[in-house]
């Protein structure tokens, strides 16, 4: 079971260009069909106010724990702007839980009677679903460094619904959606301290190796992100790492660019309206 797998670092300046936002895309978890994974649409902002809390909250949570030791105790991973910026571009993806109660619970004016047993059943799976919908579990950032390299970041799985395989889909998502908008290479930036191993960051350097991805190189914070020097407690460097993409028709030992490939990242992407 991945238990430190839903989350990593990737702390993006914002005002970096970005491509046109994603296309809406969504997958669902084929062992586990009531979680699905999403592009979240600018429109939630205004339909759906508190999708910027949720996902906020959610990246906050888990990063107060995988990050422990090396911020300062009042330091925030994001925030309700960005959040809101991310989205408003297109790149905040979700892992979303909807009920998963059994059975047909439309309203088709049948079976009224409220001493029927399987219509007050009903009738209580439709409060149930008013009272608690959609929860976002999970959540996951993806930009562009260019317009073949995609970058990502705040990948997070709230604790109790780890060892789903959320964080794996989270990742083959964001891959998929990134080879659909013509990049060829991923890249990720993990925090590590310098004069100490710190658990949950090395678990995530092999974590990610299995995934596919290698060292590309090693740069000071303070020089990739100045900002960020005084919110940290401990001297840290930002690890990046890369993976080469490939689409089918290089899955027979093409390469990319004169690279030799180093993985094959394909997922069965549907179009949605949702929004």
């Amino acid at each position: 079971m991945d238990r430190n797998n839903g989350q990593n670092d990737c702390w993006q300046d914002t005002t970096t260009p970005t491509v046109p936002a994603f296309a809406s895309y969504t997958s669902t978890l084929v062992a586990h069909p009531s979680i699905s994974i999403r592009v979240v649409q600018p429109s939630e902002i205004v339909t759906r106010p508190r999708v910027l809390d949720e996902i906020t909250d959610v990246i906050n949570a888990v990063y107060l724990h995988a990050s422990d030791g090396l911020w300062a105790t009042n330091s925030a991973r994001t925030s309700l702007e960005e959040v809101k910026s991310f989205i408003e571009t297109g790149e905040m993806i979700v892992a979303v839980k909807s009920d998963d109660s059994e059975g047909n619970d439309e309203d088709d004016g049948e079976d009224d009677d409220p001493t029927n047993v399987e219509e007050r059943r009903r009738r209580q799976r439709q409060k149930t679903k008013r009272e608690n919908p959609a929860v976002i579990v999970g959540a996951v950032r993806l930009g562009f460094r260019s317009a073949h390299v995609a970058d990502f970041g705040m990948l997070a799985v709230l604790d109790e619904y780890k060892g789903l395989g959320i964080g794996n889909a989270l990742l083959s998502f964001i891959e998929a959606v990134a080879l659909e908008k013509g990049a060829r290479r991923i890249q990720l930036e993990i925090l590590v301290p310098q004069k100490w191993k710190h658990p949950s960051k090395e678990f995530l350097k092999g974590w990610y190796a299995r995934k596919g991805y290698a060292f590309l190189e090693k740069d000071d914070i303070g020089r990739r992100h100045p900002k960020l020097v005084d919110q940290l407690v401990a001297e840290c460097d930002f690890v990046v790492y890369e993976k080469t993409l490939l689409g089918r028709e290089e899955e027979a030992g093409g390469n990319i660019d004169g690279a030799p490939p180093r993985c094959i990242s394909e997922l069965k992407l549907v179009s949605s309206t949702t929004s």
